[in-house]
Protein backbone atom coordinates (compact mmCIF):
# COMPACT_ATOMS: atom_id res chain seq x y z
CA UNK A 1 0.00 0.00 0.00
CA UNK A 2 2.89 2.23 0.64
CA UNK A 3 4.53 1.83 -2.94
CA UNK A 4 0.88 2.39 -4.30
CA UNK A 5 0.49 6.13 -2.58
CA UNK A 6 4.43 7.02 -3.23
CA UNK A 7 3.76 6.08 -6.87
CA UNK A 8 -0.01 8.04 -6.89
CA UNK A 9 1.68 10.78 -5.27
CA UNK A 10 4.41 11.23 -7.72
CA UNK A 11 2.43 11.38 -10.48
CA UNK A 12 0.00 13.58 -8.98
CA UNK A 13 2.96 16.11 -8.21
CA UNK A 14 4.43 15.56 -11.96
CA UNK A 15 0.93 16.60 -13.19
CA UNK A 16 0.09 19.36 -10.98
CA UNK A 17 3.83 20.74 -12.12
CA UNK A 18 2.56 20.62 -15.79
CA UNK A 19 -0.35 22.34 -15.10
CA UNK A 20 1.13 25.04 -12.87
CA UNK A 21 3.88 25.72 -15.29
CA UNK A 22 1.47 25.93 -18.12
CA UNK A 23 -0.14 28.31 -16.24
CA UNK A 24 2.53 30.66 -15.23
CA UNK A 25 3.98 30.54 -18.77
CA UNK A 26 0.59 31.71 -19.78
CA UNK A 27 0.54 34.57 -17.32
CA UNK A 28 4.03 35.71 -18.34
CA UNK A 29 2.70 36.03 -21.55
CA UNK A 30 0.16 38.34 -20.67
CA UNK A 31 2.81 40.12 -18.49
CA UNK A 32 4.43 41.17 -21.29
CA UNK A 33 1.56 41.74 -23.35
CA UNK A 34 0.87 44.39 -20.89
CA UNK A 35 3.18 45.65 -18.75
CA UNK A 36 1.13 47.96 -17.10
CA UNK A 37 -0.52 45.16 -15.52
CA UNK A 38 2.28 43.85 -13.40
CA UNK A 39 1.67 47.26 -11.41
CA UNK A 40 -1.13 46.15 -9.38
CA UNK A 41 -0.60 43.31 -6.78
CA UNK A 42 -3.54 41.81 -5.29
CA UNK A 43 -2.32 40.22 -1.48
CA UNK A 44 -4.59 38.29 0.29
CA UNK A 45 -6.05 40.54 3.43
CA UNK A 46 -5.20 44.52 1.85
CA UNK A 47 -6.93 44.50 -1.46
CA UNK A 48 -5.30 45.86 -4.25
CA UNK A 49 -1.60 47.78 -3.57
CA UNK A 50 0.48 49.37 -6.15
CA UNK A 51 4.19 49.66 -6.84
CA UNK A 52 6.00 52.67 -6.04
CA UNK A 53 9.65 52.78 -5.79
CA UNK A 54 11.91 55.40 -3.97
CA UNK A 55 16.00 56.40 -4.78
CA UNK A 56 18.33 58.45 -3.83
CA UNK A 57 18.70 60.57 -0.81
CA UNK A 58 16.47 58.52 1.57
CA UNK A 59 16.84 56.32 4.76
CA UNK A 60 15.52 53.43 3.17
CA UNK A 61 14.95 53.41 -0.47
CA UNK A 62 13.53 50.56 -2.57
CA UNK A 63 9.82 49.56 -3.26
CA UNK A 64 7.03 49.96 -1.63
CA UNK A 65 3.71 48.58 -1.65
CA UNK A 66 1.22 50.92 -0.91
CA UNK A 67 -2.77 50.19 -0.76
CA UNK A 68 -4.38 51.56 -4.12
CA UNK A 69 -7.64 52.71 -2.57
CA UNK A 70 -5.60 55.17 -0.27
CA UNK A 71 -4.42 58.80 -2.08
CA UNK A 72 -1.15 58.49 -0.86
CA UNK A 73 1.43 61.65 -1.52
CA UNK A 74 5.25 61.77 -1.87
CA UNK A 75 5.64 63.28 1.93
CA UNK A 76 3.81 59.98 3.36
CA UNK A 77 5.77 57.76 1.25
CA UNK A 78 8.86 59.16 2.08
CA UNK A 79 7.96 59.11 5.88
CA UNK A 80 7.46 54.92 4.99
CA UNK A 81 10.86 55.24 3.80
CA UNK A 82 12.03 56.68 6.75
CA UNK A 83 12.63 60.61 5.87
CA UNK A 84 15.13 62.03 3.62
CA UNK A 85 18.50 62.01 4.87
CA UNK A 86 20.57 65.05 5.28
CA UNK A 87 22.62 65.21 2.16
CA UNK A 88 18.91 65.34 0.44
CA UNK A 89 17.70 68.23 -1.99
CA UNK A 90 14.25 68.23 -1.31
CA UNK A 91 13.98 72.09 -3.65
CA UNK A 92 14.23 69.60 -6.80
CA UNK A 93 12.53 65.90 -5.92
CA UNK A 94 12.21 64.01 -9.18
CA UNK A 95 8.86 61.93 -9.51
CA UNK A 96 8.66 59.87 -12.88
CA UNK A 97 5.60 58.58 -14.03
CA UNK A 98 4.68 56.17 -16.50
CA UNK A 99 1.75 57.72 -18.88
CA UNK A 100 0.80 54.69 -20.61
CA UNK A 101 1.62 51.12 -21.54
CA UNK A 102 4.12 51.82 -24.01
CA UNK A 103 6.30 53.11 -21.21
CA UNK A 104 6.08 56.85 -21.85
CA UNK A 105 7.32 58.71 -18.82
CA UNK A 106 6.99 61.99 -17.75
CA UNK A 107 8.84 64.31 -15.46
CA UNK A 108 7.33 65.91 -12.54
CA UNK A 109 9.57 68.13 -10.13
CA UNK A 110 8.12 68.55 -6.91
CA UNK A 111 9.54 70.72 -4.39
CA UNK A 112 9.29 69.74 -0.80
CA UNK A 113 11.31 72.52 0.64
CA UNK A 114 8.35 74.59 -0.34
CA UNK A 115 6.39 72.24 1.35
CA UNK A 116 8.13 72.02 4.55
CA UNK A 117 7.71 76.22 4.91
CA UNK A 118 4.43 76.21 4.00
CA UNK A 119 2.44 72.69 5.15
CA UNK A 120 0.52 72.66 2.14
CA UNK A 121 -0.37 69.25 0.76
CA UNK A 122 -2.47 71.04 -2.32
CA UNK A 123 0.73 71.05 -4.44
CA UNK A 124 1.57 67.95 -4.07
CA UNK A 125 0.70 64.98 -6.67
CA UNK A 126 -0.89 61.78 -5.36
CA UNK A 127 0.84 58.59 -6.19
CA UNK A 128 0.29 56.54 -9.43
CA UNK A 129 1.57 52.64 -10.01
CA UNK A 130 5.01 52.26 -10.88
CA UNK A 131 6.25 55.80 -9.53
CA UNK A 132 9.55 56.29 -9.29
CA UNK A 133 10.45 59.21 -6.56
CA UNK A 134 14.34 60.13 -7.14
CA UNK A 135 16.02 62.18 -3.93
CA UNK A 136 19.33 63.86 -5.75
CA UNK A 137 21.91 64.63 -3.30
CA UNK A 138 23.00 68.74 -2.73
CA UNK A 139 25.38 70.11 -4.73
CA UNK A 140 27.95 70.43 -1.82
CA UNK A 141 27.50 66.49 -1.06
CA UNK A 142 28.17 65.88 -4.90
CA UNK A 143 31.46 68.02 -4.93
CA UNK A 144 32.24 66.55 -1.53
CA UNK A 145 32.15 63.22 -2.82
CA UNK A 146 33.32 64.07 -6.44
CA UNK A 147 36.72 65.20 -4.85
CA UNK A 148 37.76 62.14 -2.96
CA UNK A 149 40.42 61.00 -5.28
CA UNK A 150 41.43 64.40 -4.84
CA UNK A 151 42.44 63.53 -1.17
CA UNK A 152 43.52 60.33 -2.24
CA UNK A 153 46.01 61.40 -4.90
CA UNK A 154 47.51 64.13 -2.49
CA UNK A 155 48.36 61.49 0.25
CA UNK A 156 49.87 59.49 -2.28
CA UNK A 157 51.76 62.56 -3.59
CA UNK A 158 52.78 63.66 -0.24
CA UNK A 159 53.67 60.04 0.66
CA UNK A 160 56.20 59.82 -2.81
CA UNK A 161 57.95 62.73 -1.85
CA UNK A 162 58.32 61.83 1.45
CA UNK A 163 60.45 58.93 -0.01
CA UNK A 164 62.39 60.14 -2.57
CA UNK A 165 63.66 63.37 -0.09
CA UNK A 166 64.81 61.30 2.38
Amino acid sequence: MNKIFKHNLLWLLIFLSFTVGQTLDEMKSTIKQNNYSASYVIPSSSGISMAVNVWGEVRAPGQYLIPYSINLDIVSLLSQAGGPTANAKLSKVILLRETDEAGEQQKIIVDLKEFTKTGDRSRLPTLQPNDTIIILPTFWNRVKSGTAWVDILYRFATIYLLITRY
